[in-house]
């Protein structure tokens, strides 16, 4: 069994189990990380707090046939921290981005630098996160009806989409670019 200590942003967490948590992280050594937080669902969790969307952590994590959180600590919470109601609205946007179309296990410092620049900034431009992740939306046309105006990303199907086209999405699929 192997540990390492990381600092990482949280991208968000989905239920495994009764008790069990899979914790989506992204550090600047692994890139884009799944990690098991064992009873993170308890009320009691000691690990719960330190793992919100959005924060900043150092994150150990322990690799037997997968990684495991054995602990956390918060290093700054920043959708708490700021003021502004709009970053609140668009920031869980570009986690989302980032968890959906960033590969597990493949680093890329440059981008690292990039989201930690996007949260001291607090700068939320939808398409320069894309634009990171390869989806140029200065020439891109609406997935499906070939329309220029484009309003949403789709998560699953990694296309942009126009107002109208929208529609056929679920909401929670979409990113939206205003």
């Amino acid at each position: 069994m192997s540990e390492v200590v990381l600092e990482a942003i949280v991208l968000g967490s989905e239920t495994r189990g009764e008790y069990d948590r899979l914790v989506h992280a992204y550090t600047r050594e692994l890139g884009r990380v799944e990690a098991r937080v064992v009873s993170g669902r308890k009320i009691r969790s000691r690990l719960f707090p330190h793992l919100m969307p959005g924060s900043r952590i150092f994150l150990r994590l322990a690799h037997k046939h997968q990684y495991t959180v054995t602990d956390a600590l918060t290093e700054e919470l920043v959708l708490f921290e700021a003021e502004s109601p709009y970053f609140h609205i668009r920031f869980p946007r570009i986690l989302a981005l980032v968890r959906a179309l960033t590969p597990p296990y493949f680093p890329d410092p440059r981008f690292w630098h990039a989201l930690l620049s996007v949260m001291q900034t607090k700068n939320t431009d939808i398409s320069f996160m894309l634009r990171l992740l390869g989806y140029d939306m200065s020439h891109a046309r609406c997935g499906l009806c070939e329309e220029k105006n484009l309003f949403a990303f789709s998560l699953s199907d990694h296309a942009f989409t126009c107002s109208f086209c929208s529609s056929r999405f679920q909401e929670s699929d979409l990113v939206f670019l205003n």
